[in-house]
């Protein structure tokens, strides 16, 4: 990690490419992002089929465990349902102008409406930690680039 840092830092560039899927998702590719993040080294993922996997291996978080549900249904009948979703609260869960993985119901337009259920304090202090989870990744996208991070 050291001499590809020293590589980086010289001014010249790298690819980290791997055989399977995207790197650094539960990948050791993810303590050379670490690196140059604490660098100050801007690090640009080369998107996938999904955003959010792109974002993820470039967040220098540890992502040895995180949870992706997969895609909407494809039949109209099952379109409309309650699933996990991110979703911007505004107001639910005490929580405002911010995205979490929350349940919702989930219509052909969308977000129709995010399903606010009873939490058990172990459940809270999970949740708590997920709210805490996405403020850190939109912190650390803030200093790869401002631009990342929308604002009001």
């Amino acid at each position: 990690t050291n001499s590809l840092i020293n590589h980086l830092l010289s001014g010249k560039d790298i690819a980290l490419i791997s055989d399977a899927g995207t790197p650094l998702i539960s990948d050791p590719g993810q303590y050379l992002v670490e690196a140059a993040i604490e660098n100050e080294i801007k690090v640009i993922p080369v998107p996938g089929p999904t955003s959010v996997i792109s974002a993820l291996s470039v967040s220098g978080f540890n992502l040895e465990k995180f949870t992706f549900y997969g895609f909407f249904p494809r039949k109209e009948k099952d379109k409309k349902r309650v699933l996990p979703c991110a979703a911007n609260l505004s107001g639910e869960y005490g929580i405002k102008d911010l995205y979490v993985g929350v349940p919702v119901v989930i219509g052909s337009k969308g977000v129709e409406k995010v399903v606010e259920i009873s939490m058990n304090a172990s459940e809270k202090k999970m949740f708590n930690q997920s709210v805490a989870s996405v403020r850190g990744l939109l912190k650390a996208c803030s200093k790869i680039d401002k631009r990342l991070v929308l604002k009001k």
